[in-house]
């Protein structure tokens, strides 16, 4: 749903969620944290990331040590996903050499 909104759709959504319940905003970590397991949309999950995190700069953050937590898992997962793809395109790399070789 969330590829559905518009830039400005998406603020105001993250915005009424942040100002609810304090648990929320450490849901919302562990929702990206899930959603960052695979590489499908991956710029787009990192986008809405850095806006989540930008917002959370502007607010009083509840239960920090969680939210700090969550968030290093995020930052290891993301590494991983980085190196998995930027594996991906050194192999299709080499392939692409190989048969430029052969043709």
């Amino acid at each position: 749903m969330i590829k559905t909104l518009s830039p400005s759709s998406y603020n105001y959504e993250l915005r009424c969620f942040l100002i609810g319940k304090p648990q929320n905003q450490i849901q919302i970590f562990r929702i990206l944290e899930e959603r960052l397991q695979n590489t499908t949309d991956l710029d787009l999950k990192v986008t809405y990331l850095m806006r989540f995190k930008k917002y959370l700069e502007r607010i009083q953050i509840h239960n920090v040590l969680r939210i700090k937590k969550t968030f290093k898992n995020i930052i290891e997962n993301l590494e991983q996903q980085w190196q998995s793809l930027d594996d991906i395109k050194s192999y299709i790399e080499c392939v692409i050499d190989y048969y430029k070789t052969i043709i």
